[in-house]
C-alpha cells in the first residue's frame, strides 16, 4: 500500500463558499463558450472586479486546450492564487481530454509545490462526462501525480458530494473530511 493520500473536502459553488476556502490555489476550468463566465469561474470573476475575462475579451487568453493563466488574486478572494485551465469547446470534452487536463494542472500544481487547492471538474455539469468516471480519474491522477494533498471538490449540484464520496469509498488512499 503507498504512503501517498488525498484528503478531500466539498463545498458547493457559491460566492459564499469560494469566500471561505481555505486553499492555496483556485483552480478554473473555463470552456472556449463560457462568456460571461459562469459557475465558480463566475463568480471569481466577478470577485476580482472582471480581470479573468478582460483577459478573454481582449485575445490575451482565450481558453483554449491546453493554455494555462496564473493569476494572484491580491485578497479579493480567499485563496491567493488563481489557475485557469483553458478547455477547449465543451462539445470535444471527453475522457481523454479531461485526463489531458488533470495531468496537465497536477504537473502545475506539483511544479508550484501546491498540495492544498479547490477545483471545479470541467466537463462534468453541464458537459459530457459521467461524474463517476471523472472523479475516479481525478483522485487516480491526483494521487500519482501530486501524492499527499489536501483538496476541495467544488460541487456543481447537491447530490455531486455524494457521489464523489461514493467514488471515493473504492479508493484505497483517500480519506473524504
Amino acid at each position: 500500500m503507498s504512503d501517498r493520500r488525498l484528503q478531500i473536502t466539498f463545498a458547493p459553488i457559491s460566492l459564499k463558499d469560494l469566500d471561505r476556502l481555505s486553499v492555496e490555489a483556485l483552480v478554473l476550468a473555463p470552456f472556449v463558450e463560457d462568456l460571461p463566465l459562469r459557475s465558480a469561474a463566475g463568480f471569481c470573476d466577478w470577485r476580482l472586479n472582471g480581470r479573468i475575462s478582460q483577459q478573454l475579451q481582449s485575445g490575451w487568453f482565450s481558453s483554449q486546450q491546453q493554455e494555462v493563466l496564473w493569476m494572484n488574486s491580491h485578497g479579493r478572494i480567499a485563496a491567493p492564487w488563481v489557475l485557469i485551465m483553458g478547455q477547449g469547446s465543451r462539445q470535444e470534452m471527453d475522457l481523454g481530454l479531461f485526463s489531458t487536463f488533470l495531468q496537465q494542472t497536477m504537473a502545475v500544481l506539483a511544479k508550484a509545490k501546491i498540495r492544498n487547492f479547490a477545483i471545479e471538474l470541467p466537463g462534468v455539469d453541464p458537459g459530457p462526462l459521467e461524474a463517476p468516471q471523472a472523479l475516479t480519474l481525478f483522485y487516480q491522477t491526483a494521487l500519482s501525480v501530486l501524492g499527499n494533498s489536501e483538496l476541495t471538490v467544488l460541487c456543481p449540484y447537491p447530490h455531486f458530494a455524494e457521489v464523489a464520496r461514493e467514488v471515493a469509498g473504492d479508493v484505497d488512499q483517500v480519506t473524504i473530511c
